[in-house]
């Protein structure tokens, strides 16, 4: 990702209108056979009419990112890389995670 004309790394810029910032804790993923569409939310607990807090959470999407198939096998690559030094120092991440809530 980084070289894109395969001579020189690419040189990043911060677009004038400044970059968004956005948490996410729940991905979904749909494609076609041309890209591939991300979709990143954060589970939220809204309240009832009563403004009480529901037991049932929802995922609010915060942004979607549409990148080619090409773009997502190098972004699996980049996360692979990082996900692997992450762990050789931290262990292993748990995915079979259960809502404490």
């Amino acid at each position: 990702m980084g070289k894109e004309n395969g001579s020189k790394p690419l040189r990043f810029i911060d677009s004038p209108d400044g970059i968004r910032e956005v948490y996410s804790n729940v991905v979904a993923a749909q494609g076609t056979g041309h890209d591939l569409r991300i979709r990143f939310a954060q589970i939220i607990y809204r309240g009832n009419d009563a403004g009480v807090p529901t037991a049932q959470g929802v995922a609010e999407v915060r942004v979607a990112v549409t990148i080619s198939w090409v773009q997502a096998r190098a972004l699996c690559d980049l996360l692979s890389a990082f996900i692997e030094r992450y762990e050789a120092v931290n262990g292993a991440i748990k995915t079979d995670l259960t809502s404490t809530f």
